[in-house]
């Protein structure tokens, strides 16, 4: 089982996919990185990470979040279908 957060979705899927794509990927989405304003101020960059977003968050089976309402933000935008855990801050 591998976890993912935004920052590494690119080399971690590299590393799965050239090893076979055989482990299970889990998304960490404590955060909705493309919304962060390091991203959003920045609309090359912004553009540049929802195109990677769009294409790798809906290929995750497994996720958990820190609260229902990211988990709902996740659903509307990509009609993501993966269980989804929630997990409050302790």
């Amino acid at each position: 089982m591998t976890l993912f957060a935004a920052s590494t979705w690119i080399a971690s899927y590299l590393v799965i996919w050239h090893h076979g794509g055989e482990k299970i990927r889990v998304y960490d989405a404590h955060e909705l990185f493309c919304e962060m304003d390091e991203i959003v101020s920045r609309p090359p960059i912004y553009r540049i990470w929802k195109r990677i977003e769009q294409y790798v968050v809906p290929k995750f089976p497994l996720g958990y979040t820190i609260g229902a309402c990211y988990a709902d933000e996740f659903r509307r935008m990509y009609g993501y279908t993966m269980q989804l855990f929630v997990m409050p801050h302790a």
